[in-house]
């Protein structure tokens, strides 16, 4: 599995954070990894979700570090159906202080 930080982009193409800066998190068992989940629409929801059980399972069999996700339901589908844009204009603004973004 690559690096949480290896898939993590803002829409400019600098990391949020930097892989050592992700690495040493993981290591570091007090603080735990904030992932902003972000599942998309189609297969990207199911994708996603197995992506996070994966972790789950993984956190608890060799341990010595934490995930902490936080989902959000903007997609190109039901968000934009019901406000007519796939996502809010904040996004940038509200993934920022997240460690990795996950994107489905």
């Amino acid at each position: 599995m690559r690096a949480a930080a290896d898939v993590v982009r803002r829409s400019s193409t600098r990391a949020l954070s930097t892989p050592a800066a992700v690495r040493q998190k993981l290591h570091a068992a007090s603080q735990p990894l904030r992932i902003a989940a972000y599942p998309g629409d189609g297969i990207g929801v199911d994708v996603t979700t197995e992506a996070f059980r994966l972790i789950e399972h993984v956190q608890s069999a060799v341990g010595g570090f934490k995930v902490e996700p936080t989902w959000y339901g903007w997609n190109s589908g039901s968000y934009f159906d019901t406000h007519g844009v796939a996502a809010p204009s904040d996004m940038i603004a509200t993934l920022r202080p997240f460690d990795a973004v996950f994107l489905g």
